[in-house]
């Protein structure tokens, strides 16, 4: 019986090791890391946010407080896009959706709009594949369908922004964010 007890107790500590390991796989957002990435990388993809100090925080920019709000709402992302669509003319309204695959068949898109002096959810849809991006596959190549605004798209993975992308309003092809017809609406 005591040979018993012992092998209980291992298997307990090896199962509870492992549950552990996993845990630590997915660890929480670091808004400051994040924030200081991704103004380095925009910076240098785009002329035009050029005055931004790299190496300040500013707690207050629209950016920022994306990222406290999507730290409290979605805590352990790793690996996801950013993807920043302002309206433009005669209102500016910023807005950002966040593309994260749960697994290899599926993409969860969330959908944000800053009203009010505060960032809003204000959708989420499922797109039946895994989003894959890469830069050359979107710049526009024909004169059919393409950006009405400006887009930044911002690839983080464990709380850095490994790439950033600026498309000036109609040099990329329409983007799966605009054809939510496509998409399981959750």
């Amino acid at each position: 019986m005591n040979k018993t007890l012992k092998l209980l107790l291992v298997s307990v500590l090896i199962c509870s090791c492992a549950n552990n390991k996993s845990l630590q796989a997915h660890r929480e957002i670091n808004v400051d890391e994040v924030y200081k990435s991704w103004n380095k990388l925009a910076t240098t993809s785009n002329e035009i946010l050029t005055e931004i100090n790299q190496n300040e925080i500013d707690k207050n920019s629209i950016r920022y407080t994306f990222l406290q709000e999507l730290q409290g709402q979605y805590r352990e992302l790793s690996d996801y896009y950013i993807i920043e669509s302002p309206i433009s003319g005669e209102f500016f309204m910023p807005r950002i959706w966040v593309m994260y695959s749960r697994n290899k068949k599926s993409t969860d898109v969330l959908k944000f709009e800053f009203i009010q002096r505060s960032w809003k959810f204000k959708d989420s849809f499922l797109l039946p594949y895994k989003f894959k991006y890469s830069y050359e596959d979107y710049v526009r190549k024909n004169e059919k369908e393409f950006n009405y605004q400006d887009v930044t798209v911002s690839h983080v993975i464990n709380n850095k922004v490994v790439s950033c992308d600026f498309f000036k309003a109609g040099s990329m092809k329409k983007f799966v964010f605009e054809l939510p017809e496509m998409a399981n609406h959750f």
